[in-house]
């Protein structure tokens, strides 16, 4: 089993994070949004208390986050 470390758990993070944890790795995740993070808890899920929290000790670290539209500045 892997340590992965995720963060951003929302739209697309979320579905991936799950499946992770049903394939049997290990996740710790972090969200900002408690909401988005509890879901992939209640799959199985470490929940994290920041991104340092999830990277750390993990042998994969995952991101899913929007991108900054600095285009309409």
């Amino acid at each position: 089993m892997d340590r992965i470390g995720f963060v951003g758990v929302g739209t697309m993070g979320g579905p991936m994070c799950r499946r992770l944890v049903a394939a049997g790795h290990e996740v710790r995740a972090f969200d900002r949004d408690e909401a988005a993070l509890a879901t992939v808890v209640e799959a199985g899920a470490v929940a994290a208390a920041s991104a340092v929290d999830a990277a750390a000790g993990a042998e994969l670290f995952l991101t899913s986050l929007p991108i900054l539209d600095t285009s309409r500045r």
